[in-house]
């Protein structure tokens, strides 16, 4: 894992715990921001980790959506820490 891949995971998990801190002050929809935020960055580890680096919002969606569409096993290659928060309810 290089350490761009690493720095986009923390700031995944940073934007995570700061969504579940807004969630629990009754702050929804700032948190849920902070949760698009931390998707954003997970899928832009992903795609770093396969070599491409984009950072316009749109086409971060569009190449996740493809890679997904044309590997759908990749979302295991996602630590699981990193993953396990990303689908358990906050």
């Amino acid at each position: 894992m290089t350490d761009e891949v690493r720095r986009y995971l923390r700031k995944a998990e940073h934007a995570l715990e700061v969504a579940e801190d807004l969630l629990k002050d009754g702050h929804a929809p700032d948190s849920a921001s902070k949760i698009y935020y931390a998707m954003y960055y997970a899928a832009q580890a992903l795609l770093n980790a396969e070599g491409i680096d984009i950072v316009k919002h749109s086409a971060v969606e569009s190449a996740f959506e493809r890679k997904m569409r044309t590997r759908p096993r990749l979302r295991t290659r996602f630590p699981q820490p990193v993953a396990e928060r990303v689908h358990r309810p906050v």
